[in-house]
């Protein structure tokens, strides 16, 4: 059985009761028999929708539902006027949409005279008896005028310029034909949003206490919001705090298990998107977790430890491809790529204990393409730059990265010189592109030290890179 306080949430039932009868705006809910009848057996049918929660307030567990759906002329006892039981009602996420009467049509005698309570009971999957659900709900005043004919074409073949409907659930729209849309707002003036003067909108809502949204949206299964723009510098969905101290928001985004928010580079062309751009700064009291490519055009400053490798960018100046894990030296410098940092050129070692180390090579590198976003979209605010890495040997003329600091997976090392074991300081050795147990290195010679162990031979060991 379900626990008595279940509270169920009208949403529309009040509004329409009040209007069948009152206003043309009662064609698209009421129903009525042929004309030729008597006016006392003319009934009506009236949407409904409503929200099923546990006592703890939280949405019932979807499924199939049967109601009982009651009018009587007192909220507590009183003459019952109207009665159906409703089978297979669905729930979903706590929300029931039905229409009142489509079992048992009500007839005008019972919505005249006063007003109306409604009584509801719900019997769950698998249960036998339904549970009255308290107390009875207020739906309407005293109807006198006749119900209304039903309308031709259009449910509400009118406007409603300067009406105003009030009552919790003033309306509800729903839609079964599973495509197109519940409610659609259509502006045809010119003009947009603006910080002063008028604002224009195919939908407007306002919420004045500090508790509501002006908006809100739930699916159970696709998107709460979609928007979509197709303006130049619009948005598809715009957020703005005008709160006059810190603490608001334009845009919030939460979530339980998956993404506050998501933004996603859709384009056709990967430098003409971005997934989020911000134009002011940004600040995260949590991880922030770069899958890609994280590129700063301004200076990096970190409060914390870092944990990784640190490389630069370089040319390869030698006759020969560089691969992962080989020792470089300084041969020169060439023109900037990123920025005005200008790239190292750099060949493989051939002397012993060399003070031009540069450091070890990491990955084959790809400056981003000429094309910029500025080029293929005059608007955008700046330039946009994607570089790539791949694990391919590095050729004469390319370029790549070295490792200048921090713990790094791959070295080559030549135990030919000494026996390397874990701790051991390394240095260039007289093997092209191969370091060596250092015993007295001196000055500006020290490659780092080494991670593993090599008793003989050629190999390649984890070292930490601290060029001295």
């Amino acid at each position: 059985m379900f626990d008595k306080r279940i509270l169920l949430v009208i949403a529309v039932a009040s509004a329409l009761l009040l209007l069948v009868g009152l206003s043309p705006a009662a064609g698209g809910v009421a129903r009525a028999l042929s004309q030729s009848q008597d006016a006392d057996q003319r009934s009506s049918i009236i949407p409904y929708a409503g929200r099923l929660s546990d006592s703890a307030g939280q949405p019932v567990a979807d499924g199939v539902y049967s109601f009982t759906f009651a009018l009587y002329d007192a909220e507590t006892d009183g003459t019952r006027l109207w009665s159906e039981t409703q089978q297979d009602v669905r729930v979903q996420g706590g929300i029931l949409a039905t229409s009142l009467g489509s079992v048992s049509p009500i007839q005008a005698a019972a919505l005249e005279g006063g007003t109306r309570w409604l009584a509801v009971g719900v019997r769950g999957p698998g249960q036998t008896e339904f549970t009255a659900l308290t107390p009875r709900q207020q739906v309407g005043v005293g109807l006198s005028a006749p119900l209304a004919a039903p309308a031709a074409g259009p449910a509400c073949p009118h406007d409603h310029i300067g009406e105003t409907w009030t009552g919790n659930g003033a309306l509800t729209v729903r839609n079964n034909a599973g495509a197109g849309s519940g409610v659609v707002g259509v502006h045809m003036g010119t003009g947009n949003y603006a910080e002063s003067g008028t604002h224009l909108y195919g939908l407007h809502a306002v919420a004045f206490s500090s508790a509501a949204n002006g908006v809100f949206a739930q699916s159970t299964s696709g998107d709460g919001v979609a928007g979509k723009s197709s303006g130049n510098g619009k948005s598809g969905v715009f957020g703005h705090n005008t709160y006059a101290a810190f603490g608001g928001f334009g845009v919030y985004g939460t979530s339980d298990f998956g993404r506050g928010i998501q933004g996603v580079d859709g384009g056709s062309n990967p430098d003409d998107s971005y997934g989020v751009y911000s134009l002011g700064d940004m600040k995260t009291s949590d991880d922030l977790l770069v899958q890609d490519q994280l590129t700063v055009g301004g200076l990096a400053t970190f409060s914390g430890g870092k944990s990784g490798y640190v490389v630069e960018i370089a040319q390869n100046d030698d006759t020969l491809s560089l691969e992962t894990g080989d020792i470089v030296v300084i041969s020169g410098a060439g023109p900037a790529i990123v920025g005005q940092i200008p790239v190292v050129k750099v060949r493989r070692n051939t002397v012993g204990e060399t003070s031009s180390v540069a450091g070890v090579v990491d990955l084959h590198y790809v400056p981003a393409p000429p094309i910029t976003q500025s080029a293929i979209n005059p608007n955008a605010p700046d330039a946009k730059s994607e570089s790539r890495v791949d694990e391919t040997p590095a050729a004469p003329g390319q370029y790549l990265t070295i490792v200048t600091l921090g713990a790094y997976k791959a070295i080559k090392v030549d135990a030919a010189y000494g026996a390397i074991a874990p701790g051991d300081l390394l240095v260039a050795s007289p093997t092209p592109g191969y370091a060596m147990k250092a015993t007295a290195p001196k000055p500006g010679t020290l490659i780092g030290k080494a991670l593993g162990a090599l008793a003989s031979g050629k190999g390649v060991i984890p070292a930490l890179i601290t060029l001295q």
